[in-house]
C-alpha cells in the first residue's frame, strides 16, 4: 500500500498524503505456490528467497513484518462462497474492533 501511494504521489505532485498520527492498521500479504504452476523450481526459488533474512530486511525497511514460523500448507481452508457470504460480516467486525482499539490508544499530544 506505501509503495503504490508514493508511486501515485510521485506520479501527481498536486496530491497530499496526509496519515494521521493515532493511525493504526494491517496489511495481509500470502505468498505461496499454486499446485499446477508449470515453473514449480521457479517459484520454489522465489518463494525461499521471499522466507529469507535479505528479504526479511527489506520487508522491515518498508515497515512490513514476515511472520515466519513452521510453514503450514494453509492454517484454514478457505470456502468461497461462505467467504462472500460472510464478509460484509466481518468486514463490520473488524471495523469495530479497530474503532475500539483507536479509541483506547494514548491520545498524541498536541504540539503549540
Amino acid at each position: 500500500m506505501r509503495v503504490a501511494a508514493r508511486r501515485r504521489l510521485s506520479d501527481n505532485p498536486a496530491l497530499v498524503q496526509a496519515l494521521p498520527q493515532d493511525a493504526i492498521g494491517a496489511e495481509a500479504e500470502v505468498y505461496g505456490i499454486l499446485a499446477g504452476s508449470r515453473q514449480q523450481a521457479l517459484a520454489r526459488r522465489a518463494l525461499d528467497w521471499v522466507m529469507s533474512e535479505e528479504a526479511a530486511d527489506l520487508f522491515r525497511h518498508h515497515a512490513k513484518l514476515l511472520l515466519r514460523g513452521e510453514r503450514e500448507p494453509a492454517l484454514f481452508p478457505i470456502n468461497p462462497e461462505r467467504a462472500s457470504r460472510e464478509r460484509p460480516a466481518v468486514l463490520q467486525r473488524f471495523d469495530a474492533l479497530m474503532r475500539l482499539r483507536a479509541a483506547r490508544a494514548p491520545k498524541p499530544e498536541k504540539t503549540p
